[in-house]
């Protein structure tokens, strides 16, 4: 994956907490969500440290869903500068 720009990178590192967040706050193991999401753990790994090997569309909705929220809930306000 390209190097983050520094706003997409500000924006991943968001999305990493707001997940995170709404893991623990409902008391979820990562493999919960990962098989709830239809995703590996390493992708919900990744993304909870901000690191994902790719971001795809449908992997941050599935893992919304599995976090009982709307994907628009998940990345509100989050904010990238456009690419080259």
């Amino acid at each position: 994956m390209p190097t983050p720009n520094r706003t997409a990178r500000q924006a991943i590192l968001e999305l990493a907490v707001r997940v995170r967040e709404r893991r623990t706050a409902l008391d979820l193991t990562q493999q919960d969500v990962a098989y709830s999401a239809g995703v590996t753990e390493s992708y919900l790994s990744g993304l909870e440290r901000a690191k994902p090997k790719r971001l795809e569309l449908a992997g941050i909705l599935a893992v919304a869903e599995a976090l009982d929220m709307e994907g628009a809930d998940l990345i509100r306000g989050l904010k990238a500068d456009p690419l080259p």
